[in-house]
């Protein structure tokens, strides 16, 4: 019973800090995203995840708003591929 009643407190906390962590900055988000475009782009093209992160931190910040949709995702992408002298790549993000 003392088992189910601590993984039961535990749940509670974990959820509990869930609801009140501070929502994210613009930055914070924009940097997330990047990182999730560059695992998804490490997984279908010959670039490592921190190569092709680094890639995107090279960007001209006129193209940041490009993160906020899946288009500007494929459009990232295949300007980082680009760069490294890569084929397009056949990122097909999607929101879920």
């Amino acid at each position: 019973m003392d088992a189910v009643a601590l993984l039961g407190d535990i749940l509670a906390e974990a959820l509990r800090s869930q609801i009140e962590a501070p929502p994210l900055s613009d930055v914070e988000a924009q940097q997330l995203a990047a990182w999730d475009l560059a695992r998804q782009l490490s997984a279908v093209a010959d670039l490592s995840q921190d190569t092709a992160y680094t890639g995107l931190c090279a960007i001209p910040d006129n193209m940041l708003s490009l993160l906020h949709s899946p288009q500007g995702w494929s459009a990232l992408a295949s300007y980082v591929a680009a760069d490294h002298g890569l084929g397009e790549p056949s990122l097909m993000p999607t929101i879920h």
